[in-house]
């Protein structure tokens, strides 16, 4: 797009400036709806050890395929990548362990290769039938680097590198979009960001980051955050003109993104739970899950989802119908497509050996085909089955014949 045109652009309606750019997105987005499977970052640092199910990055890749997964969104680690192109680090970072109650990630230190790695999945993803969305969590590792992420520029710096290297591969035509970070602007995936945006030290726990973003924000902090969505955008827009770009978000202070600037945005990333109501949370027990203060909190909290959710389940889709059309209300007024690739029923899940045999993942695969199906009548463009389609996660995706459904059902665009 000329500089121009750009700038013409800019003076019109948020509505006429992203129906431009929704344009671009392509087929992937525009013509055809595609299933997404998201890997993160444990792709990457589960490789060894007692956590190593990404261990054959090929078996892996070709499992998902079965499962009839057409994207995969996975953190490449940028600001690691950025540190070995830029700075002339060796390629080699230690990364800090995950808190016990968070299911992704490696949970002991695990040392990483990730510009090697990332070009070793690359010419794996090559071969198969496969896109990627890109999105990062900014992982924590030894030398702290992802502390220096500060400014809009900064985002746009840390992701340029990464992309060439996807760009000297080839490959920059299997991006379907790129989020600059996951869920922002939370303490948790962007402190420095965010002590910048709040003017205050963020939270280190997930879950008390969450709710601090769910306070309303003021123009100040609101501003500040436009800021950073086009300040970052327009310089990578400018440098890799073919892709998609957008930050994602979470439920906790969604309301507030109606203060906030979002038409540098191709596409609107939402991550959409039941959990995150608090009705729900308390009689399923979720936030023994969430808090991770609980002694075998998942399985409690699997247990009594397992007994309350089929007395409560058109409440349950009540709450994600409202929660729904907040986001698709919210594309709308600026004509842009929606994606989720975190949700549907529980945040914070896991496998549990529930008494009985029961199966702790029944009520989470109905509820989620509900969602995938509203999901398709209300316009989404890019869906998941979950934020649990990876291999740790060994009971529910042994399922192959569960996932293949319902991606098929996905790729066709129609709910049943």
């Amino acid at each position: 797009m000329s500089t121009q045109l750009h700038s013409a652009l800019s003076r019109q309606s948020p509505g006429v400036q992203s129906r431009d750019r929704a344009a671009s997105l392509g087929e992937h987005a525009i013509e055809r709806c595609f299933s997404v499977a998201m890997w993160d970052f444990s792709w990457l640092v589960r490789r060894s050890g007692r956590e190593s199910e990404f261990r054959n990055l090929g078996q892996v890749l070709d499992e998902a395929v079965e499962r009839g997964y057409t994207c995969l969104r996975i953190d490449p680690s940028p600001h690691l990548i950025a540190a070995t192109v830029n700075d002339g680090q060796p390629d080699r970072f230690a990364v800090c362990p995950q808190a016990r109650s968070f299911m992704w990630g490696n949970h002991e230190e695990v040392v990483v290769s990730p510009l090697a790695t990332f070009r070793e999945l690359l010419s794996e993803i090559r071969t198969r039938p496969i896109t990627v969305g890109l999105s990062s969590w900014f992982i924590d590792d030894t030398t702290h680097c992802k502390r220096g992420i500060v400014t809009p520029v900064d985002f746009a710096e840390v992701w340029t590198p990464t992309l060439e290297v996807i760009g000297d591969e080839g490959m920059l035509d299997r991006v379907v979009w790129l989020d600059l970070c996951n869920e922002f602007p939370m303490s948790i995936w962007a402190p420095s960001a965010y002590r910048q945006i709040f003017r205050m030290p963020g939270p280190r726990q997930l879950t008390a980051s969450a709710m601090v973003l769910g306070r309303p924000w003021g123009r100040r902090a609101s501003d500040a955050i436009s800021r950073y969505l086009e300040q970052s955008i327009a310089i990578l827009r400018q440098r890799f003109p073919s892709l998609p770009f957008t930050f994602s978000f979470q439920e906790f202070g969604a309301s507030n993104l109606r203060r906030v600037d979002l038409s540098p945005l191709d596409l609107i990333e939402a991550h959409i739970w039941l959990s995150d109501d608090l009705w729900w949370s308390t009689i399923s027990g979720h936030y023994k899950a969430a808090f991770g203060m609980f002694r075998d909190g998942v399985r409690k909290h699997a247990q009594q989802a397992t007994q309350r959710y089929p007395t409560r389940r058109e409440r349950c889709l009540d709450v994600l119908k409202k929660r729904m059309q907040f986001w698709v209300d919210l594309a709308g007024d600026y004509q842009i497509p929606l994606v989720t690739t975190e949700g549907w029923a529980s945040t914070f899940y896991d496998d549990a050996e529930l008494p009985n045999g029961v199966d702790e993942w029944a009520w989470c695969k109905d509820f989620t085909e509900q969602a995938v199906g509203l999901a398709l009548e209300m316009g989404w463009k890019g869906i998941c089955t979950s934020n649990f389609c990876q291999p740790q996660f060994a009971k529910y995706w042994a399922d192959r014949e569960w996932h293949y459904k319902l991606n098929q059902q996905i790729a066709a665009g129609v709910s049943n």
